[in-house]
């Protein structure tokens, strides 16, 4: 009974870290421009000049001006909850008018690091976890001969 339970806490600790892990996204270290920003259509991390750091699924240009898309109760569209301009999308997500000083530094998503990062990460668990619980079978096996 108590070797099932040590097994069970590990398989739960994996899979809370699995779950943690494909919620993650990956960034290029190499700035953007805003115009290969708004041509992606892909998640951007945007750097201030005050270093504040804020994440869009998306940049707009409109009329001019750059509008980062985010989602509504996200920690970006809470920090600049005063430069919300309209509603996007069913309510979903919010337009956020940005300034000049907002777009320091624009980091466009790694789509292929994100990917394997959300894949190989738990795959490589999955089979460390399983290689101690082959070997410690085994161990098992052999001392009560």
């Amino acid at each position: 009974m108590k070797t099932i339970l040590k097994h069970l806490r590990l398989v739960s600790v994996f899979i809370a870290i699995t779950f943690f892990i494909q919620s993650c996204n990956v960034y290029h270290s190499s700035t953007a421009s805003i115009d290969e920003a708004v041509q992606s259509n892909n998640k951007i991390k945007l750097v201030s000049a005050t270093d504040d750091t804020y994440v869009f699924e998306e940049l707009r240009r409109e009329n001019g001006n750059i509008y980062g898309i985010a989602k509504r109760n996200s920690p970006t569209a809470k920090l600049l909850s005063s430069q919300v301009s309209e509603d996007y999308k069913n309510d979903k997500y919010v337009k956020i008018a940005l300034t000049n000083e907002q777009l320091k530094e624009i980091h466009l998503q790694n789509k292929t690091m994100s990917t394997l990062g959300t894949i190989a990460i738990p795959v490589v668990a999955i089979g460390v976890i399983g290689i101690i619980f082959i070997a410690h079978t085994l161990n098992t096996i052999f001392l009560n001969f």
